[in-house]
């Protein structure tokens, strides 16, 4: 963040710190990436995500899983075909979560089962989406926490 405010691209911050963690005689400490970059004025919406959990756009009747199967930062060099890109519309919701609120799930499938619970939801408001998504995880696994649990909704309406 220091380093965008400072001037530096998204994608040349983010080499740089990907550079300076695979210079680290230490590799026990990986760090994921997780990143939705939005143009709003175009509605590009640029995904970067290194060893992160997947995400999700939920359009009209649709819901589309976003993921980069790969490895944390600091393990290779980062590639442009890492940015997955998507287009945006007005209704549209980007949701991004920790991969603990995945993992609660507890089954094989755990991303298919995220989608479905996403396409079931029908509130409008992002605070009551996250919420209801959080409610139907914790309901699904019992209650048992065994990691952190985050979910960021970003609802996308046209200003008029």
């Amino acid at each position: 963040e220091k380093m965008i405010e400072a001037g530096y691209s998204l994608e040349g911050a983010l080499r740089i710190v990907n550079n300076a963690l695979l210079s680290r005689p230490d590799k026990q400490n990986m760090s994921t990436l997780d990143i939705c970059d939005l143009d709003l004025y175009d509605g590009t919406c640029s995904f970067y995500k290194m060893g992160a959990a997947a995400s999700f756009l939920k359009k009209e009747h649709s819901v589309e899983q976003i993921e980069n199967p790969g490895l944390p930062m600091g393990i290779f060099p980062i590639e442009a075909s890492q940015v997955i890109q998507r287009r945006v519309m007005d209704g549209n919701y980007i949701i991004m979560m920790t991969d603990g609120v995945l993992e609660a799930l507890q089954q094989n499938r755990y991303e298919e089962t995220m989608r479905q619970i996403i396409e079931s939801v029908k509130e409008q408001n992002p605070k009551e989406i996250a919420r209801r998504i959080l409610q139907f995880v914790l309901h699904l696994s019992g209650r048992h926490i065994q990691d952190d649990m985050t979910v960021v909704v970003l609802g996308i309406w046209e200003n008029t």
